[in-house]
């Protein structure tokens, strides 16, 4: 059975609220979406700035579901989080660095593995022809210039040894030095001649499981 509460008419909206209520939800709300609009116009920096110190409150207090809309938002927004972390790494090098030392070192079994992994690429992709000589040059001359100059150099494949559309050589004609930064940013994920369709992950366009299963891999 319905219960058939008082009400008052809101002279704002010309519309009905319960009398239960102080004054009409609805136009409160619109009525503060206005003024925190205006106050973010007349004074955007602090605005800002209690937004910031309302979002610092609202992690300490209640951080389980800070944690939970976070990830909602990541989850509907990949672009946005990736453009972010890049824009963050581009502005931190410094903090990036001290991230990944501390990584390396609370994760020493991972980062043997991933050694590992990069040695037996690195070992499949040796031709009969490769010039060993050679390639051993490529890495005498990225440390000479890092000495010299005092920016890291790597040798790079042009053709990456791994990614979701290929497999490069591991020859001399396949090498570049490149900065530490140059480097990074290049990844797996660029070489010369490469498709529209192939930019970006390879997950993009093909399902993970069938991926996977193409290159034999059990998941």
């Amino acid at each position: 059975m319905e219960i058939l509460t008082e009400q008052k008419l809101c002279r704002k909206g010309l519309h009905w609220y319960p009398v239960t209520h102080r004054s009409c939800k609805e136009c409160r709300k619109i009525y503060k979406r206005k003024w925190a609009k205006n106050k973010y116009q007349a004074n955007p920096e602090l605005a800002r700035e209690k937004e910031r110190e309302w979002k610092r409150v609202r992690r300490l207090t209640n951080p389980e579901c800070v944690r939970e809309t976070e990830r909602k938002w990541a989850q509907a927004n990949p672009e946005r989080v990736r453009e972010k972390s890049r824009k963050w790494k581009r502005a931190n090098p410094e903090r990036l660095r001290e991230q990944h030392k501390k990584w390396v070192q609370a994760n020493p079994d991972t980062v043997n593995a991933i050694i590992a992994k990069r040695r037996a690429a690195k070992k499949n992709a040796l031709t009969l022809w490769t010039d060993v000589s050679v390639i051993k040059n490529f890495y005498t001359e990225a440390s000479r210039l890092t000495k010299l100059t005092g920016v890291k150099y790597h040798v790079d494949h042009i053709y990456p040894l791994q990614s979701g559309y290929m497999c490069g050589l591991h020859v001399e004609t396949n090498l570049q030095i490149l900065t530490e930064k140059e480097n990074i940013a290049k990844g797996n994920r660029t070489w010369p001649g490469q498709l529209e369709c192939q930019k970006g992950s390879v997950y993009a366009i093909f399902p993970k499981e069938l991926t996977d299963l193409l290159n034999d891999k059990q998941t």
